[in-house]
């Protein structure tokens, strides 16, 4: 009875020496179940601290003084995602990167990027001078085009100037548009160049057309260059202003070039001209179509314009002109390949007859051999 009353006793020094002396640790989390669950951090001696709420941005942060890391945390979900990019890019040859890892965390980062994340973004990329992190960066600034990232494309100009001038161009800018021309004047690359140009007629700045009117204009440039941006034009735009200003180049005064270069086969004639007529037929601006035809066709007509209009016939892209072409072709006596390519632009409704009688004005054998091979195609 004795050391079953000593057993209790001791019992109950143990439990009420806990409850004294119990530890007070930053891991120690009270259950629901607990008594302690109730305790408010107002009734001890201790200060509160606010929890950051995922993406906000935080003024006091210094972007260039903070560890990259206390960055990151700052910016919640924005700086989880960046955190993951940088994993999957940095110390990498950026085309052995795990594309699919890293597209997935761009992605995770653009559906939670907030409109303040911008500064932060372009503070990793001058902070982490990694290659590969730098390449694959400009796919953030191909979803955020946000003229902050002017600095950054200039970086990554140096190791992908065809990227560059595409996001340079999703920017949209005078400031952006004002870089590239810049860059573009220490890179002799045709290619690149020309690349360049179709990125401007391509992007949303409003002041793209006034670039290639100013590109094709400078005689300093070379032919390619020039007509690049005359045809970029007709791409871009088929408004009355710009379809003007092709015409004007078009049936203005002969501009010879000693070489095309690459645009041999698509220019035979040597003339900028031949570049501004393809421009408009780009563009499908039906009454300079048939101002065009006229003059390839008056008495006395320019024989190299003629023969321009002839070639890029074919490259015509506005509304069907079959009934007018197929006039032309018996007032003249003579099928191009530009007019056999309108004649039969829909091939299954082509009446049969139509091709057939055309073999008679089929002068040359290349022509007369495309007209054998579209007969069988077209309808009955």
């Amino acid at each position: 009875m004795k050391s079953l009353l000593l057993s209790v006793v001791l019992a109950a020094l143990i439990v009420a020496g806990w409850v004294a002396l119990r530890p007070e640790s930053a891991d120690w989390v009270p259950t629901p179940s607990d008594p302690a669950a109730s305790f408010k951090p107002e009734s001890r001696d201790v200060t509160a601290v606010a929890t950051i709420p995922p993406n906000a941005t935080t003024p006091t942060v210094d972007l260039y003084g903070a560890h990259l890391d206390d960055l990151h945390r700052a910016y919640g979900k924005t700086g989880e995602s960046m955190r993951a990019i940088i994993a999957a890019t940095v110390g990498m040859q950026r085309d052995q990167v795990e594309r699919a890892k890293v597209t997935f965390a761009i992605h995770a980062l653009m559906n939670g990027l907030q409109p303040g994340d911008v500064d932060y973004l372009a503070a990793c990329f001058d902070r982490i001078e990694d290659p590969s992190f730098r390449w694959w960066f400009q796919w953030i600034v191909r979803y955020v085009p946000d003229e902050k990232f002017i600095g950054a494309v200039s970086e990554i100009w140096k190791l992908d100037p065809a990227g560059a001038a595409d996001r340079f161009c999703d920017i949209g800018t005078a400031k952006s548009l004002e870089r590239l021309s810049s860059l573009l004047e220490t890179d002799g690359d045709i290619e690149l160049r020309r690349h360049a140009i179709a990125s401007v007629a391509n992007g949303k700045h409003a002041d793209r057309i006034a670039w290639l009117a100013k590109w094709s204009d400078d005689d300093k440039r070379r032919p390619e260059e020039r007509a690049a941006a005359l045809i970029a034009m007709g791409q871009t735009s088929s408004d009355p202003l710009v379809v003007d200003r092709l015409m004007r180049a078009a049936l203005g005064p002969p501009v010879a070039v000693e070489s095309w270069g690459r645009l041999d086969f698509e220019h035979p004639v040597k003339d900028l001209r031949s570049a501004a007529v393809l421009g408009v037929m780009i563009a499908g601006d039906l009454p300079a179509l048939r101002t065009l035809l006229e003059r390839a066709d008056a008495p006395g007509a320019d024989p190299a314009l003629a023969t321009m209009v002839d070639r890029h016939l074919a490259g015509w892209s506005g509304p069907d002109v079959a009934e007018l072409v197929q006039a032309r072709v018996e007032r003249r006596g003579v099928l191009t390949l530009g007019d056999l390519r309108q004649i039969a632009r829909d091939l299954p409704n082509t009446p049969r007859g139509r091709l057939e009688a055309l073999r008679t004005q089929a002068r040359t054998p290349d022509v007369a051999a495309e007209l054998e091979r579209l007969i069988p195609a077209a309808g009955r």
